[in-house]
């Protein structure tokens, strides 16, 4: 979603926000397979830390996201 789709869709998040995403991603594949003995509570409080700058930004983009769909 870091990347435009031309005739198709914008970009939702920029290169950035996509690498800042990325440690996200694995603690989705974590949990969802349920390897509850891997979470780790210093990790979880610093994907937690990371959310305060991050999902301002986020949000924003998929408003943006969500008005060039309602557009199109």
């Amino acid at each position: 979603m870091s990347e435009a789709r031309e005739g198709v869709r914008p970009a939702l998040i920029s290169v950035t926000e996509a690498v800042k995403l990325q440690p996200y991603l694995g603690f989705r594949h974590v949990v969802r397979n349920i390897y509850t003995y891997n979470l780790m509570p210093a990790r979880i409080e610093e994907l937690i830390g990371g959310l305060t700058e991050l999902w301002p930004r986020l949000r924003a983009r998929l408003a943006g996201f969500a008005d060039y769909l309602d557009g199109a």
